[in-house]
This record gives structure tokens, C-alpha cells and sequence, in this order.
């Protein structure tokens, strides 16, 4: 088992911190208490777990769409991923709550290979999707021996990766301690954020979706759309307190018994009407019945140790903890260093500058080794000795200037030659045709809108496909909520039997039709970047619920001007699998589906009804095949001009498939879809490394490349200016202006005023 290995690690980490500090900080005391777990099961719950400021920068309100840390990125994913479960379970169990349709709601088999999809389309960001429920609040259509309108004493069902990266998924509410709503179960800090509801519903919310169903290719069962409601997790508002918040995060704690690791939850509620099936409307309210969880190692998240300030708010019990130098350099985290305090750099504040032997700015594992080293010079000293000749050499007496005119001087100030330094002609290798094409492509952009669009061809609402470079990574999260649906329906198609029987106890269902419609609805309100979704079956692929087939099956979700709607695109006289987004997907996976990767499922069931006993699953290991993120197709950016969106977006699809057939391998059974906004994709105009980058916005940044290095900065959007000019190696930022780099958006501004004749240049 790794876990005395990690432990063994930690102690070394642990011991090798003391002898380097001295003293002991947060970093040190919280590594000693994670390194002191041994065997969990005989220590109390308070040593298994670490206080709430050991992970910073938590997700909420609507700075979903504000992570100022690119490395809090993966947090707001899980957030949104427990969001969404919530929003689906809460939507169907209340959409599907009269007799007839009691026999559709999700079952055993539908609930396992949904969390199972979550974990393994999610790999690397998070390793564990539960659905827990409260006592007595699961009404099961999948146990034989349990009556209609009957409940069971608890039911969960949680996946996992275990050590082979294989899927593993239980029935938590059977076996021995399974009672995971009692104050002695290790560990269940999730539970106690949202259950029991003791409120009855005072903090959900009350969601509307209008739905356009059709039954028949080419047509719709009405004209206009049905309003259905349904109670769930609040949207994410500013004005929301902590008890408000639709997704809550447990602190730190060690999940003993099952992973054996120091995990961190986010939790959702999922809300349904009780008592379930009543003849008394009056007596029936909506309430928490259970919660969706999704775990993330501990270890994996970074924390931010540079001193507190904005972006980096309390609680934080790390802040402060760097050694950067606090006269001379500022602190800045980095990504991707998870629990480990070298996660930072130190540079340069305004008004000083780097050893001339340095090319900055200090790394912190270098840092932590070398304080006495890791200073910067003041720049005065530099510019004195080096460059008398030169008027107004004195930091902090020089005015503020024009970005534009930084770069056209920054040569003439701090070229070391006394020959070329008073040039002031912008040497670089700057493409202005590239910049004038991106122009271009920025105000195509802003210019077309959902009421402008019908009056251009269908060519003039395209771009080339190298004006969406980088996409992939900005919107990674949002083709993960495809990836998900596409991996669940695989797995459901290519191993659930409808009606079939396991030990004469348990049955399952085939997927019904609204299920889907759920799916896709939770997408779209779980994720402000997802403006739709949509599952799109391949003609005669999808089965009723009477085992009838039908041509046509394509429930799409979008929002439009802040409302939900979800429409059966199989309505229309224009067929979807005409669409280029589907003819990219089918034409590759459609004859031969090949390069898939096969993943594995082993299920862990009660024996019976009540939970007394667990046993595998005789059909354990369950195999199935699916795509990748990676096999999935980005679009070219274009203006979805169709009424429903009526935004510049880019689709990603991501094909799925049922069982495998003799003679013709595995089925392709569709395509599931999700439509992200392209204005919200940050572009990169800095020149890029490698010659076979295909980037529209490659080499348009106005930075001086002989004298600075441009940097990107995420969260620009789409727009010019995304990026800073930082001095290289031998040169100095010259003002002392509070900060020490120039600004992409302020050359932009300045270069379009000279362009213009307005420039401010002095």
C-alpha cells in the first residue's frame, strides 16, 4: 500500500524543513500533523483534520468567473461538478415524481456508472464523485423486494481510482459501519454542511427551464415550450452568505477506510419534494434529501504562500511564509506546485533591479537556500555608474510617460553601447500585417450580434480556426462536462441490459429519454461559460422506454438573456447530423472506432435490501470504451446565428458509443456537445516558441523584443492587450511607478493613439 511510503515521505519533508528554518511555520506544523496519521481508525476526528485556511481562494459568488490564481482553476471545476450532479437529481427526482414514472428515475445501475464517468473523465483533477443520501430518503425502483412508495435506511453511491487507476464504486449505505450520518463515522465532514435539513428548504431556489419536446422527426409535440420548475441549489449571487451558497467546501481531512488520503470536498445539495408520493399536495415541501461530493487530494492543490493582499485574502495559513526579500522583491505564486512551499518566485520591486549576473527573477526553491543571495540592487546605483551621460537618470524624479514611448526608449536609456543607446527607432521582429489581421479579427467580433447576424452569409460569421489558439486550455474544464456525459453514456450503453436481473434482488432501467434532457440542463446551469449543451444520437440509435427506436434524438440546453431552455433539435426540418461540428466527429469515429482508451469499473452492491452485507457485483469488472479530452473536436470560433444562442462561440464534441456488435466492432452512437463563448478565450500575442504553432495572434504583442520579454496574462479575454513587456536581462524598468513591467492593454491604447495622430508620447 503507498500510504506508509507517503507518510515515510512526509516525515523526511517534515525533518529536513526544521533543520532548514529553524523555526517551525504553518507549513511545517501542518506537514508534522499529516505525517503523525498512522492507523486512523484508533485516533479521534479532530486529528484527522487541517483548518479551513490551509486551502485559500475557495470558489464562490460570482467570482466563479474571476479566479485570479490560474492554479485555483481546478477547485472551481469541482465546485461546478458538484453543482451540476446536485442540479440534475434535484431536476429529475422532482420533474419525475408520479407513479408511472417512478420506474424511469435513476437506479443503481444509472447512479454507479455516473459517478464512475465523473472520476475517470476528470483524471488528474479530482479522484472521488459521490451521491450520498439522508436516512430514509432514497426511494429505490431498482430493489425488487422493496415496495413502491417505500424507502431504504441510507444509500450512496461513491467511485473512486484506486492504486491501478481502476474505477471502484460502492454502495456506502451497506456493509459494516455504514452509517455515515452518525458523529462517530470517519470521516464524513461533508454530511454535516447541508444535513440533516432542519431549515425544510430555506435556502434553495426555485428554477424554471421551458422545454420543447418532439416525438416525431421534423416536428414538435407543441408549438411553444413547456415551463417546468423544479427547487435546487441556489445560483451563485455576491449578496449570498456562506449558508446561501450552493456549493460548500469541508476543510482538509483524512479520508480513513477508503483512500487513505488527505482529501478536500466540495458539497451540493440535492433537493426533492416530501413526502414523495402523497394524495396531499398541501402536505408536500421541498427539502435536502442528500448531497453530491466531489473529492480532490489535499496535496495536488497549491497554496498561495506570498504576503496577503488582493487576490490573496484571509483565511490563508500559508500567507506570508515566503522568503523573498520584503525590501528589495515582491512575492508571486506559480501553478502546479501543490503542497510545497517553493510555489513562488521573488522579483524585482520598482526601483530595483537584478545583480548583473542574474537573470531573474529568483526561483523559491532557490530562494529558501540562498536568502543572502536573493536581493535586488536599487536601480539608481546602476544608473549612475553606467549611464552619466544621460539626462534625468534618477528613478524617482522621472514623470510618467506613455507605454508607447517606453518602448521606442527603453533602448536609448539602457543600451550598455554609448553608440546605439540614443537610438530611438523600435527595433523588433513585430509583425504588423499579423497585428493588423488580429485587429480585425477583435472588431469582426464586437461587431456582429445575435440582432445583426441574419444580415451576413454564412462565411462572414466564420473565423480561421488559428484565432482560437489556446482554447483547449481555457476552456479544458467545459469540454470535461462533455467528456463526462459521453463517458456515462458509453459505459451505460455498452454494458446495462434493461430489465435484466442481478441475484433476483436488483434490476435496471434502460436511460429514458428525460433523463437526458437533465443531463444537458445541468451543464448549461452549472457552468456560466457553457451557453449549451446537447447529446446528439446517431438516426435509429436511441431506444424508448417501450424498447421502440426513434430516427431522430438531439435534447439541446442553452441559456438565452438569463433564462433556460432545452429543445429536442430532432424537431427541426434541418437535420443536426448536417452540422459541421457532427460531420467532424461522425466522419472520423462513424466506420471505425479505433484508439480508444478502455476503462474499468468494479461495483460493489448490498446483498440485500437493507444493506446488512456487501458483495461484488458478480458482473465485476465491468469494461467499457470512451474517448479522451483530447479525441474530442474544436470547432473553428463562428456566430451561432440560430435564435437559441445568438453568440460568437466555439463547440466542442466528443463522440460516444454503445456495445461492441460482431462483423462491426464498437457502435458509434452519437456525439455530446458543449458550446463555449469566445469572447471569454484569452489570446496569446506573444511570439510564440515553436515554428509549427499555429497562432492568428502570434508576434502581435508591442513589446521591444530586443530589450523585453513578453508574458501573457490569463483573464484579458478576448481582446488586444492580454500581456506585459518585462526587462530582459541587462535592462531596467526605468520609473519607479509601482510596478516594473509595461502593460499590454496601455501599449495597445498608446499605439492606436499614434496610429491615429493622438498619441501622448512626450
Amino acid at each position: 500500500m503507498e500510504t506508509p511510503v507517503i507518510f515515510f515521505i512526509l516525515t523526511l519533508l517534515v525533518n529536513s524543513a526544521n533543520l532548514c528554518l529553524g523555526n517551525k511555520d504553518s507549513f511545517v506544523r501542518i506537514m508534522e500533523k499529516m505525517a503523525n496519521v498512522t492507523d486512523c481508525t484508533s485516533m479521534y476526528k479532530n486529528q484527522l483534520l487541517l483548518d479551513y485556511g490551509t486551502v485559500s481562494q475557495i470558489p464562490k459568488y460570482l467570482t466563479l468567473n474571476e479566479i485570479r490564481h490560474s492554479n485555483r482553476s481546478a477547485l472551481k471545476h469541482m465546485h461546478n461538478m458538484a453543482f451540476n450532479r446536485a442540479l440534475f437529481y434535484s431536476f429529475i427526482m422532482q420533474t419525475l415524481d408520479a407513479t408511472y414514472s417512478f420506474m424511469y428515475l435513476p437506479d443503481w445501475a444509472y447512479m454507479s456508472t455516473s459517478t464512475t464517468a465523473d472520476i475517470h473523465a476528470n483524471e488528474g483533477i479530482f479522484n472521488t464523485s459521490a451521491i450520498f443520501y439522508d436516512q430514509n430518503m432514497h426511494y429505490p425502483n431498482w430493489i425488487l423486494t422493496v415496495y413502491f412508495n417505500q424507502t431504504i435506511p441510507l444509500f450512496g453511491s461513491k467511485a473512486y481510482r484506486n492504486e491501478s487507476k481502476s474505477g471502484v464504486v460502492m454502495d456506502m449505505g451497506s456493509g459494516y459501519n455504514r452509517n455515515y450520518t452518525t458523529a462517530g463515522y470517519k470521516m464524513n465532514p461533508w454530511y454535516e454542511l447541508w444535513l440533516p435539513d432542519q431549515s425544510y428548504h430555506t435556502h434553495s431556489m426555485k428554477h424554471s427551464v421551458k422545454i420543447k419536446y418532439s416525438t416525431d422527426t421534423g416536428t414538435f409535440l407543441k408549438d411553444g415550450f413547456q415551463e417546468t420548475h423544479f427547487y435546487g441549489p441556489r445560483i451563485p449571487n455576491q449578496a449570498d452568505t456562506f449558508e446561501r451558497l450552493p456549493v460548500k467546501f469541508t476543510q482538509p481531512y483524512f479520508d480513513c477506510g477508503s483512500t487513505n488520503k488527505w482529501i478536500v470536498s466540495a458539497v451540493s445539495p440535492i433537493v426533492d419534494y416530501l413526502p414523495r408520493y402523497s394524495r396531499y399536495q398541501y402536505l408536500r415541501k421541498h427539502r435536502y434529501v442528500g448531497v453530491a461530493v466531489m473529492d480532490m487530494d489535499f496535496e495536488q492543490i497549491d497554496f498561495n504562500p506570498c504576503p496577503v493582499s488582493y487576490g490573496n485574502e484571509m483565511p490563508n495559513d500559508f500567507a506570508g511564509i515566503d522568503k523573498c526579500d520584503k525590501t528589495t522583491t515582491e512575492c508571486q505564486p506559480l501553478s502546479g506546485y501543490g503542497f510545497h512551499r517553493h510555489g513562488y518566485t521573488c522579483g524585482c520591486r520598482s526601483g530595483y533591479h537584478y545583480p548583473p549576473s542574474v537573470q531573474g527573477p529568483y526561483n523559491g526553491t532557490f530562494v529558501e537556500s540562498h536568502l543572502a543571495e536573493s536581493r535586488c540592487v536599487p536601480t539608481e546605483n546602476m544608473l549612475d555608474k553606467n549611464r552619466q551621460t544621460l539626462n534625468d537618470t534618477s528613478t524617482s524624479s522621472r514623470k510618467r510617460r506613455s507605454a508607447l514611448h517606453f518602448s521606442n526608449i527603453i533602448r536609448s536609456l539602457f543600451e550598455t553601447n554609448v553608440d546605439t543607446r540614443l537610438r530611438s527607432k523600435r527595433s523588433s521582429n513585430f509583425n504588423k500585417s499579423s497585428y493588423l489581421n488580429a485587429k480585425n479579427m477583435f472588431n469582426k467580433v464586437s461587431s456582429i450580434d445575435g440582432a445583426s447576424c441574419s444580415g451576413y452569409i454564412k462565411d462572414d460569421l466564420v473565423l480561421p480556426s488559428e484565432y482560437s489558439y489556446g482554447l483547449s486550455k481555457t476552456f479544458d474544464n467545459q469540454a470535461r462536462f462533455a467528456l463526462r456525459l459521453a463517458h456515462f453514456l458509453s459505459n451505460h450503453h455498452q454494458n446495462v441490459v434493461p430489465n435484466a436481473k442481478t441475484l433476483n434482488i436488483f434490476t435496471s432501467h434502460g436511460i429514458y429519454y428525460f433523463s437526458i434532457f437533465g443531463e444537458v440542463i445541468a451543464n448549461v446551469m452549472a457552468d456560466n461559460y457553457v451557453l449549451s449543451s446537447g447529446v446528439f444520437y446517431e438516426p435509429n440509435q436511441f431506444v424508448n422506454e417501450d424498447r421502440t427506436t426513434r430516427q431522430y434524438f438531439g435534447p439541446l440546453a442553452y441559456i438565452r438573456n438569463g433564462e433556460y431552455y432545452a429543445i429536442d433539435m430532432a424537431g427541426f426540418q434541418t437535420r443536426y447530423t448536417e452540422a459541421d461540428w457532427y460531420k467532424a466527429v461522425s466522419s472520423r469515429w462513424r466506420s471505425r472506432a479505433v484508439g480508444l482508451k478502455k476503462y474499468k469499473m468494479e461495483s460493489f452492491m448490498r446483498a440485500d435490501k437493507n444493506g446488512n452485507y456487501t458483495i461484488k457485483d458478480p458482473n465485476s469488472p465491468i469494461e467499457y470504451y470512451a474517448p479522451s479530452v483530447e479525441q474530442g473536436v474544436w470547432s473553428s470560433p463562428y456566430f451561432r446565428c440560430d435564435g437559441q444562442v445568438d453568440e460568437w462561440v466555439v463547440t466542442y464534441s466528443v463522440p460516444f458509443f454503445g456495445p461492441i456488435v460482431a462483423n462491426y466492432g464498437l457502435i458509434f452512437k452519437g456525439v455530446v456537445t458543449v458550446d463555449v463563448p469566445l469572447k471569454e478565450m484569452d489570446v496569446n500575442q506573444c511570439p510564440q516558441q515553436s515554428p509549427s504553432t499555429v497562432n492568428g495572434f502570434d508576434n502581435t504583442a508591442l513589446c521591444d523584443q530586443e530589450t523585453t520579454d513578453c508574458i501573457p496574462l490569463a483573464g484579458r479575454a478576448y481582446r488586444a492587450g492580454g500581456y506585459r513587456c518585462v526587462c530582459k536581462k541587462g535592462y531596467e524598468y526605468p520609473w519607479n511607478d509601482g510596478q516594473s513591467w509595461y502593460d499590454g492593454m496601455e501599449m495597445e491604447t498608446q499605439y492606436e493613439m499614434k496610429m491615429s495622430g493622438n498619441s501622448s508620447s512626450v
